[in-house]
């Protein structure tokens, strides 16, 4: 008797835990899975998350119009001043020169441009790979708006005029964003990511991304 008394209050008390527990889950407020450090409440209608300052990878049902121009020359034919290319040298060093494309992407209404270029694998005979190019676009980074900051934005922006905020991976996508910021407050960003040894650089991710998409689908 003694024992069926015992197990009837054990059980008991575990349903009034249970109980509890899914009461709270229902009225509390629940750890964002994000990994953000944000909440979100109850009924899951207030998000209570830094909302991102640039897109995320566009839906697959968005349509990017994107119109290429294919380049001439060399590619320091678009940099307008010899001080630019030596700012550069060490990342044009690692590129095919007299191989570039511009293109143009219509994004939410507004044109956005981009930059396609390529890297030259190394003559490694162990295995081929992009190292060097990759080291000097870091070292390129603090600089890039200055050299090609008019192809994409279509202004001249004076050397030095600018603080260079740093560089980050953009959640959902294979792009990385890289800022700066003037005196005023007005921030700059330009976006990029590379498929195999193809560079695509644009002032907007979604360019980025739909210029990639172009290409795979053809290749």
């Amino acid at each position: 008797m003694f024992r069926f008394i015992l197990i009837s209050a054990i059980l008991i008390l575990l349903g009034t835990i249970a109980w509890f527990l899914v009461f709270s889950g229902q009225n509390g407020e629940l750890p964002n899975d994000d990994g953000s450090g944000g909440y979100i409440s109850g009924g899951g209608e207030d998000i209570q998350n830094t909302v991102p300052d640039e897109p995320i990878r566009p839906n697959p049902d968005e349509v990017i119009d994107v119109d290429f121009s294919y380049g001439g020359g060399l590619i320091t034919n678009l940099l307008k001043s010899q001080n630019q290319i030596d700012s550069m040298q060490g990342f044009l060093s690692q590129l095919y020169l007299d191989v570039y494309t511009q293109a143009e992407c219509l994004v939410d209404g507004r044109t956005e441009n981009a930059l396609i270029i390529y890297a030259q694998y190394t003559q490694d005979p162990v295995a081929n790979h992009l190292d060097y190019a990759y080291d000097e676009l870091e070292k390129w980074k603090p600089r890039m708006i200055y050299d090609i900051g008019h192809l994409l934005f279509e202004e001249t922006i004076q050397r030095g005029s600018l603080k260079y905020l740093g560089s980050k991976d953009i959640e959902y996508t294979f792009e990385e964003k890289v800022e700066y910021e003037s005196s005023t407050g007005k921030k700059y960003r330009i976006y990029y990511g590379w498929e195999g040894n193809r560079l695509v650089i644009s002032s907007s991710v979604r360019c980025v991304t739909a210029v990639h998409d172009v290409y795979i689908f053809h290749e």
